[in-house]
């Protein structure tokens, strides 16, 4: 490969790139969530969102559904806002 881009590699442990470590930091903010990243990870991606668009309308609506005790585990860090909020209080 020519030039100096190159792509930085991650090991297999999820735990260890940017966007984790970022996730881990939002669970600890949260403080409810007594689980780790990785079980996260696997519950989100589990995680059902449909895209509805009306017949008569331009406009697309979506909604994430959760339909199972786990998600309604990991639910609140679907709102980032909220937990943003509370921390600055």
């Amino acid at each position: 490969m020519n030039g100096c881009w190159h792509r930085r590699r991650y090991p297999a442990n999820t735990t260890s790139t940017p966007a984790a470590k970022e996730l881990q930091r939002i669970i600890a903010l949260h403080g409810g969530i007594n689980l780790s990243v990785d079980k996260v990870l696997d519950i989100a991606k589990t995680i059902p969102t449909i895209k509805l668009s009306l017949p008569y309308g331009d406009s697309e609506t979506e909604k994430t559904l959760f339909l199972t005790e786990k998600h309604q585990q990991i639910k609140p860090l679907f709102n980032i806002q909220s937990i943003l909020k509370q921390k600055k209080s």
